[in-house]
């Protein structure tokens, strides 16, 4: 079956055929998209971003890989018989899985020298090396002396190589070891062995004992058989006797039983014993690395220089890209000067002369002319260099020919706003009492000043001619109403005075008050005691007479005061 790009060129399938002969090549796939989705879920499996069902992909490793040991120091000239210390060994096998980690271990007690090479060269490709990689490990040595100063043996110095998911093989770890037998006392329990001997003899004493008993027994029976039995009451207290001494050795029994199972128990002590303990005592080991051959890894200087090489590469597109842009930009520029010149050739001659027009027309063709040619190799700072002389005289036309209807405009509506503002200001100032006349003067005198701002620039701009440049812009128009606005505001928001009542005033509107409520009075009743109340009528009628004008001026006051806010939200 075909698989990749390079399987739809018909020179290759040719030369397939020609090599498999009568085999038919498989085409059932689509080469390119089997190899894109297999290095798809290749990448995701040995990924640790992604988390995937596992394909069951497999790769191997097509040649093997053997390991070289020994020793690091340089070795002396040595007799034909003592035998020089080496160590070999075929670490991954041809057509191994890769991704895998291998140990090796041995004991010495010297620095070595590990090499990686190919274990079968003739099988690599044409003009391929067999070497790979160069180990210097060092101590050992200075371990195996520290060991040895406390009586123990050559350390196992184990070696981890690690064929990586790559198909890289390195050395990712080494390590020495040493193991140290040492014995240890500890107290532990035991049985008393006295105490169990003492159980066993008197144990053998009661059993003679009782033996004894029986062989007396048996020698008394004919003796108790020859007496007399015919007496019932000594045969009564017999009995009775019996019964006394079988229930005394009933009791003597279970005494017995309750002693010897206290006896059975045994006792125990503390013994100290001596045990055997193992210690293994480790050192991470030094590695360092190096190549041989003609692929070499990057060196510290030429990863420096190809960093240095990297930027400079950047720079030059850098430049590249502005010289492009800038080129962009002035031929863009040269087209909207012919557009213009044309599309608004009528605006253009109000602000200008013939001899300006024509000027930058033929401006604008040496430059473009200039540009492709001689634009072609020149540097970034020349482009910028013309895109400014031919920008110079643009912007001031363009600029003159945008202020021609941008400045009548901006001068209308700052003449409106100074109308506007005027006559709010008089018409709120009216009912403002708190308001000086200083500050009314320092109002109109700013509405006044902005007047003739207007004035003179409109003066100094009809005694210029539209080519020149003009004598003010529409950018400087609305902030000449900026002082009055500021001057107004303070005003609007300026607190008004309190307002004292005056006492004379008060006494006389009380009088008053007094005097036509009691001739009322003095028709109906002439009686002392009708006297007394209408007094006391009036006095009270007083009283909501004075509160009442309270409230009116306060009432005043407030309209005042919402007169004044209006007018301020008006300015």
């Amino acid at each position: 079956e075909l698989i990749g790009g390079g399987m739809r060129v018909p020179k290759v399938q040719a030369g397939l055929s020609s090599v498999l002969g009568d085999k038919e090549l498989g085409k059932h796939i689509n080469s390119d998209e089997s190899m894109a989705l297999g290095a798809a879920f290749f990448g995701a499996n040995i990924s640790t971003a992604f988390r995937v069902r596992q394909v069951g992909l497999v790769d191997i490793n097509p040649f093997p890989v053997a390991v070289s040991l020994e020793d690091l120091e340089e070795r002396e000239e040595k007799a034909d018989d003592e035998e020089v210390w080496n160590k070999q060994a075929t670490v991954f096998k041809a057509n191994g899985k890769i991704g895998v980690k291998k140990t090796i271990a041995f004991t010495h007690d010297k620095d070595v020298h590990c090499s990686l090479d190919y274990a079968e060269p003739e099988k690599l490709p044409t003009g391929s090396k067999s070497e790979m990689q160069r180990y210097k490990i060092t101590g050992i040595g200075e371990f195996a002396k520290e060991m040895e100063e406390k009586g123990l043996g050559k350390p196992k110095v184990s070696l981890q190589f690690e064929m990586s998911q790559s198909g890289i093989t390195s050395l990712v770890k080494a390590e020495a070891a040493v193991e140290e037998t040492y014995t240890v006392t500890e107290e532990v329990e035991v049985e008393d062995e006295e105490e169990g001997e003492k159980s066993n003899e008197t144990d053998s004493t009661e059993e003679s004992k009782e033996r004894k008993m029986e062989e007396s027994n048996e020698e008394s029976t004919p003796e108790a058989e020859t007496k007399d039995e015919t007496a019932g009451e000594e045969a009564e207290d017999n009995s009775e006797k019996e019964s006394k001494t079988d229930e005394e050795q009933s009791e003597d029994d279970s005494d017995g039983k309750d002693k010897a199972d206290a006896e059975e128990k045994p006792k125990k002590k503390t013994k100290v014993i001596e045990k055997e303990k193992k210690r293994t005592h480790k050192k991470t080991l030094t590695v360092e690395a190096y190549h041989v051959g003609k692929i070499q890894p990057l060196s510290k200087e030429l990863m420096e220089e190809y960093k240095f090489n990297l930027a400079e590469l950047k720079r030059k597109d850098q430049e590249r890209f502005m010289l492009e842009e800038a080129k962009n930009t002035l031929e863009a520029y040269i087209y909207k000067i012919k557009n213009k010149l044309i599309d608004q050739e009528e605006d253009i001659a109000k602000i200008s002369t013939e001899e300006q027009r024509e000027g930058l027309s033929k401006l604008s063709m040496e430059a473009e002319d200039w540009l492709f040619d001689e634009g072609d190799t020149a540097s970034l700072e020349t482009i910028k260099a013309k895109y400014e002389e031919l920008t110079t005289p643009a912007e001031k036309m363009w600029f003159r020919l945008s202020e021609m209807t941008a400045r009548p405009q901006a001068i209308k509506e700052l003449t409106d706003k100074i109308t506007e503002v005027e006559e709010k200001f008089n018409k709120w100032v009216t009912n403002m009492t708190h308001i000086t006349d200083e500050e009314k003067s320092d109002v109109a005198e700013k509405i006044e000043n902005a007047r003739k701002w207007i004035a003179d620039k409109e003066k100094e701009q009809e005694a210029k001619a539209p080519h020149e440049d003009p004598a003010f812009t529409s950018e400087e128009v609305p902030s000449q109403i900026l002082p009055v606005q500021k001057l107004v505001a303070r005003l609007v928001k300026k607190p008004k005075p309190k307002v004292e009542k005056n006492e004379t005033e008060e006494k006389t509107s009380s009088e008053t008050d007094s005097k036509t409520s009691d001739e009322p009075d003095k028709e109906q009743s002439s009686e002392s005691t009708e006297k007394e109340e209408s007094t006391e009528a009036t006095e009270e009628k007083e009283e909501p007479a004075g509160e009442g004008g309270k409230e009116s001026e306060e009432a005043e006051a407030k309209e005042d005061d919402k007169g004044e806010e209006d007018t301020g939200e008006e300015l």
